[in-house]
């Protein structure tokens, strides 16, 4: 006979973080299992055995299948490939000297199916995935340096930059987040810009390379909590728990952009990538608790331990090898200082919007 299962608070837990948690088990058995299980009555041991491989099955089955966690980790992944490409260079403006930027990007991968989002209505995992990333990168201009050509190389025309960035924040009580971004950017200007009036000013086009490494960790704690009965036996547990996506890229950008100024004021700038993406995301942590049963409200002599585990069986999933965008951005020219933001639509589906401050020498 079917038990009556009471609804876990760890959906509520969930819902909270379904933006930001991403992968699952693959694994037959799942992420979630009860074990250690023993009783000194061998009856009591085959009856709660059984409630106990029942409640395994419904929370794996219900929560983290293998297609559901799959979607979502592959969201994932996808989310933070090319995770931080608005500021990893200055595309919009032409530094004497060196060039200073600070901004952040927000990706989401799957856009399309946002109305997965509602984990706490569908009692699964969404196909969708989000990554924010934030940096600071320091551009130069080597041939200021009194640096000449290198062959058939004009250091004039190149700008080299350097991406850096470590957080780690507690959000609440509750949650925390920690990002890292490390990078290597080479910026030449194939065709020199061209003053085309005192009005307007086209920026030529530019090619950009180079290494960069993003990794981001979210994390959450909460508490999770089930009670299956059948017949007189009654089996539940009650404890914290620990979950965290954890994703690491390395990505290589192959880049063209070109730019155009207005009255100074205002420039515009697209252009078109393919990145080469290694790495992965998957979710990690967990959390473990006493089971207690009961027959006919009384203790029954059985044990065992309900266990949460994704460091073990956790789903990881990879980003597409070549993660081909199309970019479009403007910014504002006040003097030194320059505004601007910038919006990136990938064919793998991930779509990101960045924003950025600058200081040009």
């Amino acid at each position: 006979m079917k038990s009556e299962s009471k609804k876990s608070r760890l959906v509520l837990g969930y819902s909270a973080v379904t933006f930001l948690l991403g992968a699952g088990s693959a694994s037959a058995e799942g992420p979630f299992l009860i074990t250690n299980r023993s009783a000194s009555n061998p009856v009591i041991e085959a009856a709660f055995n059984a409630i106990a491989d029942e409640l395994v099955t419904s929370v794996n089955s219900s929560i983290f299948t293998e297609n559901n966690q799959a979607l979502f980790a592959d969201g994932m992944a996808g989310a933070n490939s090319s995770g931080n490409t608005a500021v990893i260079a200055d595309r919009a403006s032409e530094p004497t000297l060196v060039s200073v930027t600070g901004g952040a990007q927000i990706n989401v991968f799957g856009v399309n199916s946002l109305a997965s989002v509602s984990f706490a209505n569908t009692n699964s995992l969404p196909s969708v995935g989000a990554g924010v990333h934030a940096a600071a990168t320091v551009g130069v201009r080597p041939g200021l340096f009194g640096l000449g050509k290198l062959g058939p190389i004009d250091l004039s025309r190149l700008k080299i930059y350097a991406t850096f960035l470590s957080m780690d924040l507690s959000l609440g009580s509750s949650a925390s987040f920690a990002a890292s971004a490390y990078g290597l950017n080479l910026q030449y200007k194939v065709v020199p810009s061209v003053g085309m009036s005192f009005l307007a000013k086209w920026g030529g086009i530019d090619f950009l390379t180079g290494v960069n490494y993003i990794s981001n960790r979210v994390g959450y704690s909460g508490t999770l909590t089930q009670s299956q009965t059948s017949g007189t036996s009654t089996m539940s547990f009650d404890f914290d728990y620990n979950l965290g996506v954890q994703s690491k890229v390395t990505y290589i950008p192959l880049e063209v952009s070109t730019s155009a100024q207005v009255l100074y004021l205002f420039t515009v700038y697209g252009g078109a990538a393919a990145d080469l993406n290694f790495g992965s995301s998957g979710l990690t942590g967990g959390g473990s608790g006493d089971v207690t049963a009961t027959e006919n409200l009384s203790a029954s002599g059985y044990t065992a331990e309900a266990v949460l585990d994704f460091d073990t069986y956790g789903y990881k999933a990879k980003p597409s090898l070549v993660n081909t965008r199309g970019f479009v951005g403007g910014q504002l020219n006040l003097s030194l200082i320059k505004i601007g933001g910038e919006a990136t639509f990938a064919t793998s589906g991930n779509t990101s919007i960045g924003f950025y401050g600058r200081i040009v020498f």
